[in-house]
């Protein structure tokens, strides 16, 4: 499953990514006929991918896999995300990351940077 239509800006600390994949009527994220707010978690979490993914470009190691142990500080500043009519913006910022750990501060807006989601999110690579 990819939501992001998009990567805007990457560099060794953060990544912006867009996407528009809210709007779909068969968005897999989607319970019933909403998609709640809480998703936008996901659409961040896909950008930290995403972002690790770019810095590991050229290396030899096959992608990894990783798992979301953490969400904090979570605000929620908007009841759904299939209601907002324009693009989703997501930006995510490296915090630190040691080891197998690695955390993100996300922060997702849709126009004229209106508030959609913000928070902290702790990753961890599989093997």
């Amino acid at each position: 499953m990819c939501l992001l239509d998009r990567m805007v800006e990457c560099d060794a600390e953060r990544i912006v990514c867009e996407a528009s994949s809210h709007l779909d009527e068969d968005n897999p994220l989607r319970a019933g006929e909403r998609l709640g707010a809480a998703c936008a978690v996901e659409y961040a979490a896909q950008a930290m991918a995403l972002h690790g993914a770019v810095l590991r470009e050229g290396e030899s190691a096959a992608p990894q896999s990783g798992l979301m142990v953490a969400v904090r500080d979570l605000q929620l500043c908007v009841g759904r995300l299939d209601d907002l009519a324009s693009p989703l913006r997501i930006v995510a910022r490296r915090l630190e990351g040691t080891g197998r750990a690695v955390a993100y501060a996300f922060e997702v807006t849709c126009e004229a940077g209106r508030p959609v989601a913000r928070g902290r999110v702790t990753l961890t690579r599989g093997n």
